[in-house]
């Protein structure tokens, strides 16, 4: 069991009031009163937690052997925005309510499947494309042989009127024959 003195109460009672810590005096209700003494009314400050902890120690309590420092004043505050003024503002107008969030699996899930759409609607586009691309090709190639036909039944028939005119020509030939022969 722990017994505490009269400056040892003191000076934990102190601090804690808002006092200065007590030096403690000869008797123990002298080191109680010393102890609640100093400035009254301030919170407790490093100072005084210094002397809580010599008191609790059994040093006599009172005030630190080392000074601190008060702390700085506080800004006053102006009219006017206060701050650095060479801060970057980050633009974001391009991102047009777009997140870096994880989407939702309902999200991706609709991501996907306008995602197979598209596939499958390029694939039928690509479809389409190549179906057309055999009908000219084949329309292509009727006309080639459509012309090539025409163009064989041409000398077909240049060749079949070539025929009859030289054949008239023998004919004719063979008839100036037979009237000389007759005359």
């Amino acid at each position: 069991m722990c017994s505490f003195q009269g400056q040892d109460f003191a000076s934990l009672l102190g601090p804690l009031l808002g006092g200065g810590g007590g030096g403690g005096g000869g008797s123990p209700l002298g080191g109680i009163l010393a102890g609640l003494g100093g400035g009254g009314g301030k919170g407790p400050d490093i100072g005084s937690l210094l002397g809580l902890g010599a008191g609790l120690l059994g040093k006599g309590g009172g005030a630190p052997m080392i000074p601190m420092p008060a702390p700085a004043p506080a800004p006053a505050r102006g009219g006017g925005p206060q701050g650095p003024t060479n801060i970057a503002v980050p633009d974001y107008s391009d991102y047009e309510g777009q997140t870096e969030s994880k989407p939702s699996p309902a999200e991706l899930k609709r991501q996907r499947q306008q995602q197979r759409q598209k596939e499958r609607r390029e694939k039928e586009l690509r479809k389409q494309r190549r179906r057309e691309r055999q009908q000219r090709q084949r329309a292509r190639q009727q006309q080639r042989m459509l012309r090539q036909l025409q163009k064989q039944q041409r000398k077909r028939k240049q060749q079949q009127q070539r025929q009859k005119r030289l054949q008239r020509q023998r004919n004719q030939e063979k008839r100036w024959q037979q009237k000389r022969v007759c005359a």
